[in-house]
């Protein structure tokens, strides 16, 4: 196992480098904490969000939490919003740094997705900077498709996440 994480983190960081459209996949929780901290290295302004809630196997590892930050840190008009499915635990290892770093509310704003419009969906997906994608087509599951340099793939998914933004004011 840890061997193939090894070669999965050669690979995001190979593609993630030179962002040539090419798409991959991530199969497990431990491909997608790998493939969210190269994401939130190469965003430059924005990261969108649909997710379930933030869970701790993937969004709370340190990874993940440090290259989150370092994004948020980059400039002043560095952005995330955040569309979650379900109730985030008060102890996530994600949200008590983004408390602690001042960037709440200010740079990050997060989104209760009602029921209603959950029904219409069964996907989750991480869009940055309408360029990288992470597409899980089945919301129960992590497998998904990567791509960066998927500028036509993150427009769509870009829109259809402010329409849920909109939708979840």
């Amino acid at each position: 196992m840890a061997d193939e994480v090894i070669d999965y983190r050669d690979l995001v960081l190979l593609r993630s480098s030179a962002p040539d459209g090419t798409m991959f996949q991530n199969r497990n929780a431990s491909h997608a904490s790998i493939v969210f901290a190269a994401i939130f290295s190469r965003a430059e302004h924005e990261v969108l969000l649909l997710t379930g809630s933030l869970n701790d196997e993937v969004y709370g590892k340190d990874e993940v939490v440090q290259a989150v930050l370092k994004f948020l840190r980059r400039h002043a008009n560095t952005r995330l919003r955040v569309l979650h499915e379900e109730p985030i635990a008060e102890s996530n290892h994600l949200l008590d740094a983004l408390r602690d770093s001042d960037f709440m509310d200010e740079r990050v704003q997060m989104r209760k997705v009602p029921d209603k419009e959950k029904q219409e969906y069964g996907f989750h997906f991480t869009v940055a900077d309408s360029r990288h994608l992470r597409y899980e087509e089945n919301r129960k599951s992590f497998e998904a498709v990567v791509q960066f340099g998927g500028d036509a793939n993150a427009v769509t998914l870009s829109e259809n996440f402010e329409y849920l933004w909109d939708a979840s004011a």
